[in-house]
């Protein structure tokens, strides 16, 4: 059991580097659409950016996840059961997207 955990080591340092990398990308580009979305006069761009903001965020982490799990080396540690499961948390990710999406051209 012990020789499990230092085979996964790598995997669980990658997958945590991977999103600590993910976020704080996610943060940057973000807060620079947010600042072109202050700047302008349309209300669209605000009204997105208030909407869309946090669906985005956790389907951006999700993806770094998946594409993580997809790495050569890292696809024979992830179970099965846990690749169908981030399909399906995606899939409700979008459908959530596309909800806030409708409230966007509510408040345009």
């Amino acid at each position: 059991m012990l020789a499990d955990t230092y085979v996964l080591q790598p995997v669980f340092w990658l997958y945590g580097t991977a999103l600590l990398v993910g976020i704080v990308g996610h943060c940057v580009v973000f807060r620079i659409v947010r600042h072109f979305a202050k700047h302008t006069e349309l209300g669209l761009d605000n009204a997105i950016v208030k909407h869309c903001y946090t669906p985005l965020q956790w389907i951006v982490i999700l993806l770094v996840v998946r594409v993580v799990g997809k790495l050569p080396s890292v696809e024979p540690y992830v179970p099965e059961a846990a690749k169908h499961a981030l399909a399906l948390i995606l899939i409700g990710l979008v459908a959530w997207l596309l909800i806030r999406a409708t409230n966007v051209f509510e408040d345009y």
